[in-house]
């Protein structure tokens, strides 16, 4: 999938109005954003010809390299630490207003419900019961990375 084949800002659900359920769907939000435009993107520079075990592989490491990312965001590992600083890594979801580029809403999956635990339903397709688009995109299946 080419990345100006993708244009989810135009089907952008509605912005809950409840302050719990608007947390959740940036979370979910930030999620869909990864399937579609690392996932997805990545999925497709595997070559139409590959041979089935190669591309199973390509999806196992894909899948394991996102799980990392979300490990990272939750401080799983480690930050970078000297005597008098530390640096982490986290993924920040904004949501703009068009008129003014005001920001509305802003969430980062450090500070959320457990970006791990959320990858595990994103890779199936599943976010939440307020989903982020208006019509949630079929992504390529979940990898046997769990099995590796």
């Amino acid at each position: 999938m080419e990345p100006s084949q993708i244009d989810p800002t135009e089907h952008l659900a509605s912005l809950p109005a409840d302050a719990r359920s608007r947390e959740l769907w940036m979370q979910h939000t930030i999620g869909y954003v990864l399937m579609l435009h690392m996932r997805e993107y990545a999925a497709a520079t595997i070559p139409d010809d590959a041979d089935p075990d190669a591309r199973r592989l390509a999806m196992r490491v894909l899948d394991h390299a996102l799980f990392g990312l979300m490990e990272i965001c939750e401080g799983y590992n480690l930050p970078l630490r000297n005597g008098t600083h530390e640096f982490e890594v986290d993924v920040v979801g904004r949501v703009r207003r068009r008129v003014d580029d005001s920001v509305v809403a802003s969430q980062t999956l450090g500070d959320g419900d457990g970006a791990c635990m959320g990858f595990h339903f994103w890779v199936d397709g599943e976010f939440g019961d307020q989903p982020p688009v208006e019509r949630v995109r079929q992504f390529a299946p979940q990898s046997d990375w769990l099995d590796h």
